[in-house]
């Protein structure tokens, strides 16, 4: 046998010396790590996991790009056996985590709850670009889940009709050019004229003007509102359209 050679290596974490001790035979390494003052590493963890998951959350947005790139190199090449693997245990494990979920569901609901008021700014900003992202794939799956649970989704809305109508409300409040578009459809849709298609974007006092120009009434330009009401105009006097749209086109054209 090879003879025993010890070691004693030493480190410190936020004011906090560890050690381990390394035992050598040959080739073979056996480490022990503990702490030569007052706490082990578990209970260093414990007594300052806020400060560790701070620490793990500034390094994170700090190399963002680098660990989301290292971990979809690791997942892109270990896809199909982790896949495989994930679906055996599954396959045999058909109720795990249903049960585990309704055995811990107050404790679980705890932590997601505390989580995410401790990381709410930056959960809100994961949930907008992964939306921005897969905005046709989400709409898609919505869409989906409407046609396929019409009971489910109505029910729902019952339940929280109040919450439904007050969300609506402060939605339209902070974001006025999206009730001013939505406005605008519908007042589109109930002409006949289908959903607006407008060649600039809204701004802050602007009125949507429909061209009307070709048998296309889809098509229009944002202009200031006080510009929209200076002619008056409509769609059955063909001379008063051509007033208002050579104004609203020499406008555009600045």
């Amino acid at each position: 046998m090879s003879k025993k050679v010890f070691t004693e290596h030493s480190f410190t974490i936020d004011d906090t010396q560890f050690s381990f001790s390394l035992y050598i035979y040959g080739t073979e390494k056996i480490s022990h790590i503990f702490d030569i003052r007052k706490l082990n590493y578990k209970e260093y963890s414990e007594k300052n996991s806020e400060k560790i998951k701070e620490r793990s959350k500034l390094y994170y947005l700090k190399n963002k790009e680098k660990i989301n790139e290292q971990n979809n190199n690791n997942y892109q090449k270990n896809k199909d056996r982790d896949l495989l693997k994930h679906k055996e245990w599954r396959e045999n494990n058909p109720n795990y985590s249903k049960k585990y979920y309704q055995n811990h569901k107050e404790e679980i609901l705890l932590q997601k709850e505390k989580y995410y008021n401790d990381n709410k700014e930056y959960i809100l900003q994961m949930c907008k670009e992964y939306y921005f992202d897969n905005r046709e794939k989400i709409l898609q799956r919505d869409k989906i889940y409407r046609e396929l649970h019409p009971e489910i989704c109505k029910k729902y809305y019952q339940d929280h009709k109040k919450e439904s109508h007050q969300w609506v409300k402060e939605y339209y409040k902070n974001h006025p050019e999206k009730r001013k578009i939505k406005d605008l459809k519908r007042y589109a849709r109930l002409k006949g004229w289908g959903n607006p298609e407008p060649i600039n974007d809204w701004f802050e006092g602007s009125h949507f003007h429909h061209l009307h120009v070709d048998g296309n009434h889809s098509v229009g330009i944002y202009i200031p509102s006080e510009l929209h009401k200076s002619i008056s105009h409509s769609y059955n006097n063909k001379e008063s359209m051509q007033k208002i749209n050579d104004i609203a086109i020499r406008w555009y054209q600045g």
